[in-house]
């Protein structure tokens, strides 16, 4: 394991910690509320950094650009989701001090989950044909995973702005988004444990066929010989050839000597007729 693949695998439980302990902030008592609040926020910040280092350290690996995810690199779509998320996260920890900005945070987390599911996608459907381990099962329940954190982070987003717009309904839209992302979170954690603890075997990428026939280059095969076609399709199955065969060598030489004896009978014909 690489140590790219080292960090990403640290991220991703950071994640996920991060994620857990986030929903502990809504519990009544303020002061526990707040730690656990600034706890997330820390560990938001080191998984943000272990994949922003991670997407440096992976090679390039070509996108499609013909699709509507391959606008970029796999790993600068990583790149720009962990740089929005890591700035969001600053953002929210002002925002303890600055309630202002808790929607335009939440707003950022969103666009940095929406890129790292592009980012997903765009593993799944062009996966790396340097990684051994890539599972195509693995990767879709990963995806899944990226997906419903999208919407958990979309309804956080709608939840922050109409409390910051209509501060009197704070209660109500607070138990209300709770009780969605608590559904939403246990099929997140599913797709998660699918993912991380699932019994997936290693997946054949398509593509390595390819690059191997590009490897060894094409055949040395001597050119295929020529063959009798029947009768009737011969006329379409001829092939031009720069020289020609034994058999039109010889029918050339017997149509000339019948030319040379009836040219020589006409000579012999006039002869006599003169004489």
């Amino acid at each position: 394991m690489t140590v790219a693949q080292k960090l990403d695998k640290a991220s991703g439980i950071f994640f996920f910690a991060g994620f857990l302990l986030s929903k502990l902030q809504y519990i009544p008592h303020p002061l526990a509320s707040a730690i656990f609040r600034f706890v997330s926020l820390g560990i938001y910040l080191f998984a943000y950094l272990s994949w922003l280092t991670a997407c440096l350290l992976h090679p390039d690996h070509k996108e499609l650009y013909r699709k509507w995810y391959g606008f970029a690199q796999i790993k600068e779509q990583f790149f720009l989701a962990s740089l929005i998320g890591f700035g969001a996260t600053i953002l929210s920890v002002a925002a303890v001090f600055i309630p202002a900005l808790f929607p335009p945070a939440a707003w950022l987390f969103l666009i940095g989950n929406i890129l790292w599911a592009i980012g997903e996608h765009h593993k799944l459907k062009n996966p790396p044909q340097d990684d051994p381990s890539f599972s195509y099962p693995k990767q879709q329940a990963y995806l899944f995973y990226a997906r419903t954190s999208c919407v958990i982070s979309l309804v956080t987003a709608i939840a922050a702005t109409f409390i910051f717009v209509f501060p009197p309904a704070a209660i109500p839209i607070t138990i209300f988004s709770l009780v969605i992302c608590a559904g939403l979170g246990a099929l997140a954690f599913e797709f998660w444990l699918n993912s991380t603890f699932g019994d997936h075997k290693p997946t054949l990428v398509p593509g390595s066929y390819a690059q191997m026939g590009d490897t060894l280059g094409p055949s040395n095969a001597l050119d295929h010989a020529d063959t009798p076609e029947p009768g009737c399709w011969s006329s379409l199955f001829n092939r031009q050839s720069d020289k020609p065969t034994k058999l039109s060598l010889k029918s050339t030489k017997l149509l000339d000597a019948e030319k040379l004896e009836e040219n020589l009978g006409e000579h012999s014909f006039t002869t006599n007729s003169l004489l």
